[in-house]
């Protein structure tokens, strides 16, 4: 009997310490929701550093239930020209930076930027392993990197990890695309003039490389166009954004250079005249245009180790030495006529190497630039003196 009793009280000793465990642990258990990830894309903003989108990695939980998102696209943009310099140095500082969710997205409401979310169809210990990478990079001795738009950006970042949690599936088996490198960064600065026109300038053949869709993934319209297609994870819009995209202001750029090919033709007509004046205000608006221009070209290729900015073939046809033009307007047409023979010659062989395919760049443009203000002059030029 007395061992029946001992039993009995250690069976309720037992279910009774079970019953606390389960009391104890329960509520842990129920809390312990597991990680995950959620992909956030946005659409390009009115300024520079905004006109390629933006991308940004979310991760849920027990540390963050509510959302906790890596913004490798964090730099100092309250001083543009500084951080513009540093980029064209190869030198350029970003880091990642960590908020909460909801005050990411209400900041890129209130920049009125479109906002996609994709949820991340990923295995407990796949997201786990993505949360941890992206906890490391946020460390103060991790956090910075070294900018480069098409290898080193917010997108290239989380690709890199998203790849790498799910055995390589962004990476595998890329197709290579029609656009080029230059395309795309066309299409980003199609609705401002100056950006375009600079990068039309500075650019050189590296960007005329075809991307395939693994290096496409630096914008990331394309990183949320691949991980819907080989993930799975259809986009969701979180936010659309309400007013038309603005143009910038760069038309003045355009209207700039425009003046200038007016001019040279103004230069013509006030050859025919005998006093010149205008002929010579014409020369001098051309030599500037054209000089200061190539000048610009020659040291962006020269300071910056950038690839895609230092192979530029548009060196062949801007050329610094036609500042001196501005000069020759005030001397007789013999000088003058030589240095527009031999540049109307170099030019001549330039369209020639294009047209063979030796050059790759799209360069027909700049040279028609050239050309509307070199030829006139050089045929009005070949019969007289610029001077009494």
């Amino acid at each position: 009997m007395l061992a029946f009793s001992g039993m009995c009280r250690a069976r309720a000793l037992a279910a009774g310490s079970a019953f606390l465990v389960l009391v104890v642990l329960l509520p842990r258990l129920a809390l312990s929701a597991p990680t995950a990830a959620e992909l956030y894309t946005m659409g390009p903003g009115d300024d520079a550093f905004s006109k390629f989108g933006h991308a940004a990695l979310c991760i849920t939980d027990d540390r963050s239930p509510h959302g906790r998102c890596y913004n490798y696209g964090t730099a100092d943009f309250t001083t543009p020209v500084p951080l513009a310099w540093e980029v064209l140095r190869g030198r350029g500082r970003f880091w990642v930076s960590v908020t909460s969710r909801s005050d990411m997205l209400d900041a890129y409401r209130a920049g009125d930027r479109t906002v996609y979310k994709q949820v991340l169809p990923l295995s407990r210990e796949a997201a786990d392993e993505l949360a941890a990478r992206l906890a490391r990079d946020a460390r103060p001795e991790n956090r910075f990197y070294t900018y480069h738009h098409f290898k080193e950006n917010c997108a290239t970042r989380l690709r890199d990890h998203i790849d790498a949690v799910t055995g390589g599936a962004l990476h595998a088996s890329p197709v290579r695309l029609e656009s080029t490198f230059r395309d795309m960064v066309r299409a980003g600065f199609q609705a401002d003039p100056l950006l375009l026109l600079l990068s039309d300038f500075l650019i050189g053949r590296a960007a005329d490389l075809q991307p395939n869709t693994w290096e496409a993934m630096f914008l990331p319209e394309i990183l949320r166009e691949e991980v819907s297609r080989r993930l799975g994870a259809r986009p969701e819009v979180v936010f659309t954004r309400k007013a038309a995209e603005s143009v910038g202001a760069g038309g003045w750029a355009l209207g700039g250079l425009a003046f200038g090919a007016m001019l040279g033709a103004a230069s013509v007509a006030g050859l025919r005249s005998r006093r010149h004046l205008l002929a010579k205000v014409g020369l001098v608006a051309i030599g500037v245009v054209l000089g200061l221009t190539a000048l610009v070209v020659d040291a962006v290729a020269l300071v910056s180790p950038v690839r895609e900015l230092r192979g530029n073939e548009l060196l062949l046809v801007l050329l610094p030495t036609d500042l001196m033009l501005a000069f020759m307007s005030s001397g007789r047409g013999r000088m003058l006529r030589g240095y527009l023979m031999a540049r109307l010659a170099m030019l001549a062989l330039v369209a020639s190497a294009t047209l063979l395919g030796l050059l790759v760049q799209p360069i027909w443009y700049p040279l028609a630039l050239v050309l509307v203000m070199l030829v006139p002059v050089y045929f009005r030029v070949a019969g007289r003196a610029l001077a009494p």
